[in-house]
């Protein structure tokens, strides 16, 4: 049987004998904006299944819920060209001269400007070698460090009272938190020394920091940590501005569109938030050109915990594209059981990976070269890719193989574009 025939079959038969959601999809953050909208609708509109997410929840995911509790946004909300501008950058676990070269030429610039860089990371990395002060806290730590650091600027009347009293709302349980974390008590926390945690005391000649961080949004506590330093940071200035001075430094700066396009486990379809669904299940359902009953339907596990439940029959198939399971998610041994535990595993990807090692099938799929699209960058912006090749071989366009699924599912009619 060809490949292609034996997944069809096997979705066929999965989902006659446990329900349309007996099959996960898992999608990954590299794919452009067209094909990441085709993964969520083909997961919705072709499989039915509500078991869809993106390997967005390691990450940009923690960083999106800081920002929205914290401001109200939930993407980074300066540009780059705003970073020479600032006398103070507190860059929190990103390494970024040796992982993030175009980001460091902003950073350079900004030194060159006379300004001073604080480094919060457990390693001495490169770039905590070059700032002019490296908090080493323990890992899993950053909550408390971030109180302990709002606690210093609150003792020493470091913050801009009136864009508190304007902007802000629930300070006086902030205070009351951060109060309870001294420099000597973060110091126990964190490892820090108390006599670091209060250096940062002397930058007071209208200080402008920024928050750049990868580790900080993947850690246990992530959503917390995010929140706790952007809240920590954002009261650090001395001018009132409607914008803030933060910003998520990103190495795929595309992952932050990706729930937008429909494939975040909690959304719907671009860019209908959790908070609005009920009011575009009409439209929504629309785009799909599916019943507005499967687009309302309760979210399913986030990816982090689905991988959890292979293993136990909370799904029996996974369909995955553009990830590698085996090395991007935690415990490896739990992830390798998971994967064992499957009935059914198809990988879509470009060359056999730790994951793919697992899957029952894997179809050759197209890299970024091969095909044509859309993505963003990390302020945001549409960069358009053009494509140079054709995939090798018997490889397939991402998009051709998710359809040719669909077709043969009988699903076509959902997938007919202009």
């Amino acid at each position: 049987m060809k490949p292609l025939d034996l997944v069809v079959s096997k979705f066929k038969e999965l989902q006659a004998a446990h329900g349309k959601d007996s099959i996960g999809v898992y999608s990954g953050s590299s794919l452009t904006t067209e094909k990441t909208y085709l993964m969520g609708k083909f997961a919705r509109a072709g499989l039915g299944t509500r078991y869809v997410d993106y390997n967005g929840r390691l990450c940009m995911v923690s960083a999106a819920a800081g920002n929205n509790k914290a401001f109200g946004i939930d993407r980074a909300a300066n540009p780059w060209d705003d970073i020479p501008l600032a006398e103070v950058l507190l860059i929190a676990g990103s390494n970024c001269a040796e992982t993030f070269p175009v980001l460091n030429k902003f950073l350079w610039q900004q030194r060159d400007n006379g300004g001073s860089w604080i480094i919060v990371d457990p390693r001495e990395t490169a770039t905590a070698r070059q700032g002019d002060l490296h908090l080493q806290l323990k890992p899993g730590t950053d909550v408390a460090l971030a109180n302990g650091l709002l606690h210093v600027l609150i003792e020493e009347d470091l913050l801009d009272q009136n864009f508190i009293a304007a902007r802000t709302n629930g300070w006086e349980e902030t205070k009351a938190l951060a109060a309870r974390y001294s420099p000597q008590v973060a110091a126990e926390i964190t490892g820090v020394p108390a006599e670091r945690l209060c250096k940062p005391r002397g930058c007071t000649a209208a200080p402008r920091p920024r928050w750049f961080s990868t580790p900080v949004e993947s850690n246990t506590t992530r959503t917390a940590s995010t929140m706790c330093c952007r809240i920590s940071i954002w009261y650090w200035r001395p001018e009132v501005s409607a914008r803030p001075d933060v910003a998520t430094a990103r190495s795929l700066g595309k992952v932050m569109v990706r729930a937008d396009v429909s494939m975040d486990r909690r959304l719907i379809s671009f860019p209908v938030s959790v908070q609005s669904r009920i009011l575009n299940i009409a439209s929504t359902s629309a785009k799909f050109g599916i019943y507005p009953k499967q687009s309302c339907r309760k979210p399913a596990y986030p990816s982090s915990r689905c991988f959890r439940r292979c293993a136990k029959a909370r799904f029996a198939a996974l369909l995955s594209i553009c990830n590698n399971v085996m090395v991007s998610l935690p415990d490896t041994n739990e992830v390798r059981r998971s994967l064992e535990g499957l009935d059914f595993y198809v990988c879509i990807d470009f060359f056999m990976s730790e994951g793919s090692r697992y899957a029952d099938v894997v179809l050759p799929g197209s890299t970024w070269s091969e095909d044509e699209g859309v993505t963003a960058n990390s302020e945001g912006r549409v960069l358009k890719i053009n494509k140079a090749a054709d995939p090798p071989g018997e490889a397939r366009a991402d998009w051709w193989i998710i359809q040719e699924i669909a077709r043969r599912l009988g699903r076509e009619k959902y997938f007919q574009f202009d």
